[in-house]
């Protein structure tokens, strides 16, 4: 007279999501989630502008250098005969 007292042996194991252990691992991924999430935006708002300031201050100076050298190639100095002569002169007394 107790059809309705059945027992169920796999009643006292709980779903995965529930169990200690698998709360434990969801834990620990979520630690190293937010050190990831940390990282990256220390990356995007600190690391890559830094960088990027520096690719920009290289390349002005490496500009403002080949313009330094296109002026000082587009001028040259002509001396006239007399100056010339003065030169070598002055040239000749020094080595001498």
């Amino acid at each position: 007279n107790s059809p309705f007292n059945s027992s169920d042996e796999s009643g006292g194991e709980l779903p995965f999501w529930q169990q200690q252990a698998f709360i434990d691992q969801l834990l620990a991924a979520g630690r190293w989630l937010l050190v990831l999430l940390v990282a990256w935006l220390l990356w995007r708002k600190a690391v890559r502008p830094q960088l990027t300031r520096r690719a920009e201050a290289m390349k002005a100076v490496q500009q403002q250098a080949q313009a330094r050298e296109e002026v000082e190639d587009a001028v040259e100095v002509r001396l006239s005969k007399d100056e010339q002569l003065q030169q070598r002169r002055a040239n000749q007394r020094l080595g001498a």
